[in-house]
């Protein structure tokens, strides 16, 4: 629904009222009684403003699925850390960031070996959110055992990386659109680069990871990258940089 997930409801029961204390969530007018296909269970379910419960972990199928749940973890009360496992790819929107921005007491994490494309209408700074991070999760959440890897990121528009953005694993630029990477603490980072990729000079220590560069890529006097570069374009670097000729 709009207000929340509803669920606890024992179809097997029939329940004449709502009763928090004994996990009661809805009224039923029947139970269940027996399953086949070629049996029909008709069972009238009434709900109320106690029947919501807002979850702090949730399996997200696309973007409406990410809005909402965002949506119904800011409306409470209190701080909340809450995770959105990926079994689709989704879009990440400015709406989104929008309620994690006026709500920093919720901290997200995305999870889920699914691609989050960076809608092309994000200010670059996007990812400097302290209460936004994308990363691999193997705990247990509102009763629900995680196990997923981390994602991936797609960036249609323009996305810098300074010290305050999360490290992402994987990243794709888009063609036209436009990475840059200025962070001293970043030191291992996968990237398919189709746009154009900038190396700023605080990077220092990106020793670790592939870069597999489709486009332009730009490396910055003073920055250091020791990670493994796949050009096959443009390279242009005035720092220092590992490079396998192809």
């Amino acid at each position: 629904t709009d207000e929340g997930v509803v669920a606890g409801i024992d179809l097997t029961k029939i329940n004449k009222e709502i009763n928090e204390d004994k996990g009661v969530s809805a009224v039923t007018s029947a139970k269940i009684k027996e399953i086949g296909p070629d049996v029909v269970n008709t069972i009238k379910v009434q709900i109320d403003d106690n029947s919501f419960n807002v979850p702090t972990y949730m399996g997200v199928y696309n973007d409406n699925d990410l809005l909402q749940f965002i949506q119904w973890n800011a409306s409470e009360v209190g701080a909340r850390e809450i995770y959105a496992e990926l079994h689709k790819d989704v879009t990440l929107t400015a709406e989104m960031l929008e309620v994690l921005a006026e709500n920093k007491s919720l901290e997200l994490t995305i999870t889920g070996a699914k691609e989050v494309t960076l809608d092309a209408e994000l200010e670059a700074d996007a990812l400097d959110l302290e209460n936004l991070s994308f990363a691999a999760v193997d705990e247990e959440v509102d009763g629900v055992d995680i196990d997923a890897a981390a994602p991936s990121i797609k960036v249609l528009g323009e996305l810098v990386l300074t010290d305050k953005s999360d490290v992402v694993a994987k990243i794709t630029v888009a063609e036209k659109a436009e990475l840059t990477i200025n962070n001293k603490k970043i030191k291992s980072v996968n990237v398919d680069n189709y746009g154009t990729l900038n190396i700023g000079a605080a990077t220092k220590y990106l020793n670790d990871g592939t870069i597999n560069n489709y486009g332009e890529m730009n490396i910055a006097e003073e920055a250091i990258v020791k990670a493994t570069i796949n050009n096959e374009a443009e390279l242009n670097i005035d720092g220092k940089a590992t490079v396998v000729a192809n």
